[in-house]
């Protein structure tokens, strides 16, 4: 937080880049006074995200000016795109957005959304997925096992009305349960970490994220 409105430029990569050679970090980092390990702690968040920024240089990210990290930003997109199969007209468009993206970025504390972003999401997406997987498929194999289903198809509402209401509760089920597992996940992250950030830029969570959000 007491980093928060600073321009993530040379300067602040400078001063980054000293803090962690100074070996403050690794004298630090497990200690049992709390005040020596938020020392040991204070620019992790910043050094994340220039080492993200800069992932295709590996170990040699230190060495790199705080230009070359953006523009490591963008060649790791591109690996993105051919990894995706885009073709020439969808390059240039993500490439567009991208101008868009106002460099150098100002640093802003976003630890609660940014946990959500980059792990709760994903994982909320796949529990939804098994869910759905588990729970609503009852709806038509239950029929099939008690041998009603052929009766259910035969009556005047079954075949349509019948089966298009089990497709809809079914589905409503998973987006309710899906809502449900993102308010918690939201709710859990701003009470743990605090609101601070929403509105600082996405690359700083998603690195490859190709829209000025």
């Amino acid at each position: 937080r007491s980093l928060s409105g600073r321009v993530m430029d040379d300067a602040l990569w400078d001063e980054v880049r000293q803090y962690y050679e100074s070996g403050v970090v690794q004298k630090y980092q497990y200690s049992i006074q709390e005040e020596e390990r938020k020392e040991a702690r204070r620019y992790e968040d910043v050094y994340r995200i220039f080492r993200e920024f800069g992932i295709l240089f590996r170990d040699e990210v230190r060495e790199k000016t705080a230009a070359e990290l953006y523009q490591g930003r963008k060649d790791y997109q591109a690996v993105f795109y051919r990894e995706y199969g885009m073709s020439e007209g969808e390059q240039d468009y993500w490439e567009k957005q991208g101008e868009a993206i106002e460099t150098p970025m100002v640093y802003e504390y976003s630890e609660g959304w940014r946990a959500f972003l980059s792990r709760d999401a994903y994982m909320i997406g796949m529990l939804v997925i098994f869910l759905t997987a588990i729970c609503v498929t009852g709806i038509f194999t239950k029929e099939h096992r008690r041998k009603t289903d052929q009766l259910i198809l035969c009556t005047r509402f079954g075949r349509k009305e019948l089966y298009f209401a089990k497709i809809c509760s079914g589905s409503l089920f998973s987006v309710i349960c899906g809502f449900l597992f993102l308010g918690l996940s939201v709710l859990c992250n701003v009470l743990i970490y605090g609101p601070d950030g929403f509105g600082a830029p996405i690359q700083q969570a998603i690195a490859q994220h190709g829209l000025p959000l």
